[in-house]
């Protein structure tokens, strides 16, 4: 980093270090006593003179010596500016260091505030800019966490003192840094609805006029000059009577392509806040269809999605639901199985089942024949050393051959839409503040282990921990980096589930295949199905890979799978176990962030345990099939 030094950072450093050895010793200390203590007599006044950096192997001796000599609030302060200074020069600290969280995102903000005002920034000044005084030394110490409104603060402070790319870098750290900790990002406005509708009005109304209109000038043309703050300040909905103002308005002094933008902007907000303007209109179904999608993904992703962002999501061009109002066309077969790709492919959960119910009621009314489900899923792949990888699991060999020549057993497939699936266990009517503490439990337990991808690669791996190789590897294949743009989803820009999953079978030597399909009888006519992603093969271990992004949305926006699945694929790996004989059995949840890895007999057992504990009547759809001693 090149700065501007008014303050250089060996000098800041030498000034505390001074200051702290006269304190400690009950007088003042020289510069040339101080150099003598910390190293040699004449180190600090050829770094002055000279204009030298501190080496690291200078900088840990120094270290070493601080804590010999100092004590309490002098020895304290001290660190604190060494590791100030470490940070400064990248001199990191252990990849795996109790704070590292920390670190990673103090050295980013200082780095970024410090390029973007041209100038070196004590750690002090940095922690009273970003959020209070100490906030910064208390992460150093290894005594803090910052909580999730200290990263508000850093979030407002980095809005307001920085621009451009590095106001985009500093809040993709503060992200990176919420993602860590499990805090939920903060979403858009509440009254984001009605800022957006505001702006294609504001735009549309320069593009007529030719010259800017201001919102207070718009407001006055529609009604009165406080018509549109007033809703915008109380962060409330316009109402019907406001919404007849502004159509009669876009209908008086709009027109061509400004007065269509505006009428589809408006019927898009008439339609999210229950405005609609026809009670029965001819292409009534298809307006429920996309309120019910525009709703589902809105909550999923924790913003307001709209018409062009919903477009974009479905593989559909950016004015394809705009146009499709317009024409009050109906939606074909081939628009509605997209619909379901993008459902399948964003949602989880009761978004989920929500937008896949909406687009089967709307091909019963349609008359589209359904596709089969079973098609729904993707072929099983193999691996071109798959059998190899497999030699000595005969019966679990024997199988995979036997699905990718003859197919999946038609017996279990053909009823599919009626047979009870594993990817519908999840963990529902846990609060959030709840599921931290069960993880956090579960972890303790040793149930979970979790690697995050920056720090996994910097541990020394002893033999029996040779399993977080693999973790590395699967965190690797998910780096958005490694994928062209038609291989990453069209709104999170991370890698879709397909892409991942093929890349891994073509290239990954621990990978035996994927899609493969399981079941376990429940009655004479019913089985429980499922397709875990990735089978792969440790040592004698057989280990069961799933792919859950935590998905960041352009806007920041974070949703996490990993704790809502565990026992789906606690399952998959527990069919395994029993189908195929084998003793060794581990479970993986992954994506470009972070992978848990877990034994699915041991986790299952406790977390309905644990579950029952924080709340008694959360849904647990896995115990009506579970039977622990058989599986």
């Amino acid at each position: 980093m090149k700065f501007k030094q008014t303050i250089p950072p060996e000098s800041y450093l030498i000034e505390v270090l001074q200051k702290g050895f006269s304190n400690e010793m009950g007088r003042e200390i020289s510069l040339s006593l101080l150099s003598e203590i910390i190293a040699s007599k004449d180190l600090i006044t050829r770094c002055l003179r000279e204009k030298q950096a501190f080496s690291k192997f200078t900088i840990d001796k120094i270290e070493k010596v601080l804590r010999e000599n100092l004590s309490n609030n002098n020895l304290k302060k001290a660190l604190i500016a060494i590791n100030e200074y470490k940070i400064v020069k990248g001199y990191k600290t252990k990849g795996d260091a109790p704070n590292q969280a920390e670190i990673d995102l103090i050295e980013s903000l200082h780095e970024i505030f410090s390029n973007n005002l041209g100038e070196f920034i004590p750690l002090s000044n940095l922690s009273r800019m970003i959020s209070s005084k100490d906030t910064i030394s208390k992460a150093l110490r290894k005594e803090y966490t910052f909580k999730k409104f200290t990263t508000d603060k850093m979030e407002e402070a980095s809005k307001e003192k920085l621009t451009g790319d590095d106001q985009k870098r500093a809040l993709n750290a503060i992200n990176d840094y919420r993602i860590i900790k499990g805090y939920k990002l903060n979403s858009r406005a509440l009254n984001q609805a009605e800022i957006d509708l505001v702006m294609i009005l504001q735009e549309t109304l320069s593009n007529e006029l030719k010259k800017p209109i201001s919102i207070a000038s718009l407001s006055e043309m529609i009604t009165s000059r406080r018509f549109i703050n007033k809703a915008l300040e109380r962060k409330g909905k316009f109402t019907r009577y406001s919404i007849n103002k502004i159509k009669e308005f876009i209908e008086k002094n709009l027109s061509g392509i400004n007065q269509e933008r505006s009428l589809d902007s408006l019927e898009e907000y008439n339609i999210l806040k229950g405005f609609k303007i026809e009670e029965i209109a001819p292409n009534q179904p298809e307006i429920e269809l996309i309120e019910i999608l525009q709703s589902a993904f809105s909550n999923e992703f924790n913003e307001y999605i709209n018409y062009s962002k919903l477009s974009r999501l479905i593989l559909l061009s950016k004015d394809f639901l705009y146009t499709s109002f317009a024409r009050k066309s109906v939606f074909s077969k081939a628009t509605v199985d997209k619909m379901e790709e993008a459902v399948v492919q964003n949602l989880s959960e009761a978004n989920l089942e929500i937008g896949l119910d909406a687009i089967d009621e709307y091909r019963r009314l349609k008359r589209y024949k359904v596709v089969h489900p079973i098609s729904q899923h993707p072929d099983p792949i193999l691996s071109k050393n798959c059998l190899k990888l497999l030699i000595k699991f005969p019966k679990l060999t024997s199988y995979l051959t036997k699905i990718t020549t003859v197919g999946p057993s038609q017996k279990v497939f053909k009823n599919y839409d009626i047979q009870p699936r594993i990817s519908k266990f999840r963990i529902k009517g846990i609060k959030y503040k709840d599921r931290e503490q069960i993880v956090r439990k579960l972890k303790a337990l040793g149930l979970i282990k979790e690697v995050f991808y920056k720090s996994c690669h910097k541990k020394k791996l002893k033999e029996n921990e040779e399993i977080y190789k693999i973790l590395y590897d699967l965190m690797i294949y998910a780096q958005p980096n490694l994928y062209k743009n038609n291989d990453l989803s069209a709104y999170s820009l991370l890698p879709t589930h397909e892409s991942i999953t093929i890349k891994i079978v073509q290239n990954y030597k621990n990978c035996a295949g994927i899609e493969i399909p399981i079941w376990k009888p429940i009655s004479k006519k019913l089985y429980l199905t499922g397709h875990p992603d990735i089978l792969l093969l440790w040592k004698n271990n057989i280990v069961i890979a799933d792919y859950k992004p935590s998905v960041l949305t352009s806007r920041g926006t974070l949703k996490r799978r990993f704790f809502h699945s565990l026992p789906q694929i606690c399952f998959y790996g527990l069919l395994f176990k029993q189908n195929f004989d084998i003793k060794r059995i581990r479970c993986i949840s992954f994506n470009h962030f972070k992978a848990w890895l877990y034994k699915p007999e041991l986790l299952l057992l406790r977390l309905n345990e644990i579950l029952i504990k924080y709340n008694k009547n959360v849904g647990m759809p896995w115990k009506t099939y579970q039977n622990l001693e058989k599986i």
